[in-house]
């Protein structure tokens, strides 16, 4: 088991996406930290009631084609994985609610690209963001080759206290477009799932509503889930990369019984279309979006993102509820491509 260490803190959002840590204000910050220990404390308590498997997968992993790929906590709330970029190896953090991958000046030149043109993104909180880019941007991992149609190009070392390990690059999941994955932080896997693994992974999950955002000239995806209240659906961002259990939108705060006018933590209580409960504690803030959902509390769930059929299950150890109705608009389920 890793060890949890109670002092690290977040590298911070380093994506043409968001980037949230700069626009925090004292007060903010102050939020933050309390969010890294909390969020530190969750992820040992989960790692101590649900050990990792040595060497062992479960039945639903063993299935033929599906493969496992090994995360690892990055300075104590943040997840990554070991890659090949050319011919050297090193650590990728991998985040839902990147958008874009991210690859640093360093990586980009090992693979032999010469950054060019401009990728212009928002940040959560609305700052605008432009990198340059790299296109055709190929790592391997597990065995398993993917690939970015276009990646930008940030400094990801930027932000880490000193002494850091090095980061190679930020994956997000334009690099699994197409596929389907499930991301299990409490045994501290990202499955890519095969037709038939996927068959049997949802079986035992509920399906909620999804939307996959493409902003970034269409290159980015990333996953909103609904929440229905009372004037319309919230659409809240599913973000492993976000050390906060969850963030809320101070223009739809009220409709969760929210108090938008403070900064202090508040207790959220909502379901997600599908059945799935959110709860816990929560922050208002001035965002771009109805609301961020964090690692602290994806680590409760299991997450499947069907990439290809856009379509998104989550187990969160309950028994199955019957579909959302939107969901038989979907159709049955899209297998991935063999891979």
């Amino acid at each position: 088991m890793s060890k949890c260490d109670p002092d690290a803190r977040p590298v911070g959002q380093l994506t043409a996406h968001r980037y949230e840590s700069d626009a925090l204000s004292a007060s903010e910050k102050g939020a933050s930290v309390r969010y890294i220990f909390r969020a530190v404390f969750t992820t040992c308590l989960l790692l101590m009631l649900h050990p990792p498997r040595a060497g062992e997968l479960s039945a639903i992993e063993s299935q033929e084609g599906a493969r496992v790929i090994e995360l690892i906590p990055y300075l104590g709330v943040q997840w990554a994985f070991r890659a090949r970029a050319g011919d050297q190896e090193g650590l990728f953090l991998f985040d839902t609610g990147g958008g874009t991958t991210i690859v640093s000046p360093k990586t980009a030149a090992l693979v032999g690209c010469k950054p060019w043109g401009q990728l212009t993104g928002f940040r959560m909180r609305g700052q605008r963001l432009a990198v340059p880019r790299c296109d055709d941007f190929r790592l391997s991992v597990s065995g398993l080759a993917i690939s970015a149609p276009t990646a930008g190009v940030f400094d990801l070392m930027a932000e880490p206290p000193p002494g850091s390990p090095e980061l190679m690059g930020s994956v997000a999941l334009d690099a699994f477009a197409g596929r389907a994955i499930t991301l299990d932080i409490a045994h501290q896997q990202l499955i890519v799932e095969s037709p038939k693994s996927l068959q049997v992974r949802v079986r035992k999950s509920r399906e909620v509503a999804v939307r996959y955002g493409r902003e970034v000239e269409g290159l980015a995806l990333s996953p909103f889930v609904g929440v229905q209240t009372k004037s319309g659906v919230l659409w809240m961002e599913v973000d492993s990369g976000s050390d906060a259990p969850s963030t809320m939108g101070r223009h739809v705060a009220a409709l969760l019984g929210l108090d938008p006018s403070t900064k202090a933590g508040q207790d959220i209580s909502a379901r997600l279309i599908g059945g799935v409960a959110l709860r816990g504690r929560t922050h208002v803030s001035d965002l771009i979006y109805d609301g961020n959902i964090g690692a602290p509390t994806l680590s409760n769930w299991i997450v499947t993102f069907d990439l290809g059929g856009e379509r998104m299950w989550i187990d969160d150890g309950s028994e199955s509820l019957p579909a959302w109705p939107g969901s038989e608009a979907a159709g049955p389920l899209v297998t991935p491509p063999n891979h």
